[in-house]
């Protein structure tokens, strides 16, 4: 379990690689800046997360045991290497004077990989499966299905589209804590439901790209700087 903690983040964010779009605008001093970036994110959580215990105290199976999982565990880095890199992509086309299409996906997979790994050597002797391996997949599959929401947005912008595309980014990392809660308090058949709801996006995302017809076109001018 404890290999699988360490090596998962980086092999989806090769497969990621591998599928994605060719993002416009890029060039090598572009990508650079923005790997840079990223792990500096993810480098920052990572020394907060290795100095620090839990934020939230959470007793027995109330819901302050959900807000400890949403902080703690399942959805609290995922949601600020997100806003990061919402603001990384506003100065990235100030700094170089060109527009770039978003890869939000790329950017918090690797962010979240230096805190993954700080998180492994805290979790490495517990060897609980819900820290181990649940917590790997929830934050993966959270960052993947980022991508079909933001195309959602992006592809058509408009304020319904703004409002229902916002709601439901909102909602993937409030339901990776939901499942990470259900299997805590061993509602072993929710907790699958809840993780089956939030698979579907990024596994549908991955059979997508995979098939090469599924990708953000059309960038809001929002990003434009």
């Amino acid at each position: 379990m404890l290999f699988f903690c360490l090596f998962w983040l980086p092999l989806c964010f090769i497969l990621w690689k591998e599928i994605r779009p060719k993002c416009s605008g890029y060039n090598a001093e572009a990508v650079f800046f923005e790997k840079i970036c990223a792990l500096i994110t993810g480098s920052l959580m990572a020394i907060i997360r290795f100095f620090s215990v839990n934020f939230v105290s959470a007793y027995g199976f109330s819901f302050s045991r959900y807000v400890s999982a949403f902080v703690d565990f399942a959805s609290l880095p995922v949601v600020v290497s997100l806003l990061v890199c919402i603001v990384f992509y506003k100065v990235q086309t100030k700094i170089f004077k060109r527009l770039f299409t978003p890869d939000f996906t790329g950017f918090i997979l690797i962010s979240l990989i230096p805190v993954l790994l700080v998180c492994a050597i805290r979790w490495g002797t517990s060897k609980n499966p819900l820290l181990l391996v649940l917590v790997p997949v929830l934050w993966s599959a959270t960052a993947v299905g980022f991508y079909p929401l933001f195309t959602f947005i992006f592809k058509r912008p408009g304020v319904r589209r703004l409002i229902c595309g916002i709601a439901a980014i909102a909602a993937l990392p409030c339901l990776a804590a939901a499942v990470w809660w259900q299997f805590f308090i061993q509602e072993n058949l929710n907790a699958f439901i809840l993780l089956f709801i939030l698979l579907v996006p990024a596994i549908l995302t991955i059979c997508f790209l995979m098939r090469g017809n599924f990708s953000i076109k059309k960038i809001p001018k929002d990003f434009e700087g």
